[in-house]
């Protein structure tokens, strides 16, 4: 699938990058391990409660699924809000490469529970982690 593709690229390119690479192994996960993890997961496109918001779920250090209704596959321009604060990546390939990340973290054991109503900060704060380390040029809120 295209649209997967494009965003699986740019995860790769990103992971290459000293400072996110650094933030996967600084949390216990080497670089074999992260590559592994990525390679061995299913990502399975479908429509997953919570709506629009929900750009993926991690079920298992082997399962994603990925929201069609979510920004995974919606976003087009590169914005999205983050705890109450508004990101321009540029484009949806960045976009992707975020959410992959996110539930890399997962994955990984790096991140806990972020899901629901009552977790949403917790997971900003999960998804600025990505950011910061593995888009820095993106990591400033927008006007």
């Amino acid at each position: 699938m295209h649209l997967f593709r494009n965003g699986w690229d740019e995860t790769l390119t990103v992971l290459n990058h000293k400072d996110c690479k650094k933030f996967f192994c600084d949390h216990g996960a080497d670089p074999a391990r992260i590559l592994q993890t990525l390679q061995s997961t299913e990502y399975r496109f479908l429509s997953l409660p919570g709506g629009s918001d929900i750009g993926a779920q991690t079920n298992s250090p082997t399962s994603v699924f990925i929201n069609i209704d979510g920004p995974f596959v919606t976003n087009t321009d590169g914005k999205i809000a983050l705890g109450g604060q508004a990101y321009d990546l540029h484009d949806q390939d960045n976009v992707q490469a975020l959410i992959l990340l996110h539930e890399l973290g997962h994955q990984l054991g790096i991140f806990g529970e972020d899901a629901g109503p009552g977790l949403r900060a917790q997971n900003a704060a999960h998804s600025l982690d990505i950011l910061k380390h593995c888009f820095p040029l993106y990591s400033f809120p927008v006007h």
